[in-house]
């Protein structure tokens, strides 16, 4: 039996300011307009993958795998729990992780050199990355 990918239903989401970015192992980002929207869009089984999640006012939360079982053959997907971790963070990490993921060219063949964001203030990267990396 494979549960919903819907957000635990007895956690209500914590509130947050779109749009969310997720970053993942590889310092890459997606943005959602939601953290509905990424709670439902990324497969628990693969929360563990997920290194940072912040909304645009810099506060950091955290997902995770609740209720996925495996065993030696099958692997039962869980659903996605969300808490906010820094609800009283400055978004100085949003944006240092923002300029880093869109300051790297698009695929790894690209040969359109990267941008150089360094003089962009948060509110200039987050349009950026709304415009470039917006998935749902």
């Amino acid at each position: 039996m494979v549960r919903s990918r819907q957000p635990l239903p007895s956690e209500p989401l914590p509130e947050s300011v779109p749009p969310i970015f997720v970053f993942d192992e590889d310092d890459d980002v997606r943005v959602f307009s939601s953290m509905q929207a990424a709670a439902t869009d990324i497969e628990p089984c693969d929360v563990h993958a997920v290194v940072a999640v912040f909304d645009s006012a810099g506060q950091t939360f955290r997902m995770a795998e609740v209720g996925g079982e495996r065993t030696r053959w099958t692997v039962t997907s869980g659903a996605i729990s969300v808490t906010c971790t820094g609800c009283d963070t400055t978004a100085e990490e949003l944006e240092r992780r923002l300029r880093a993921a869109l300051s790297r060219p698009s695929g790894r063949r690209s040969k359109t050199p990267a941008p150089d964001l360094t003089g962009c203030a948060l509110p200039a990267l987050i349009e950026r990355a709304v415009t470039q990396r917006f998935t749902a």
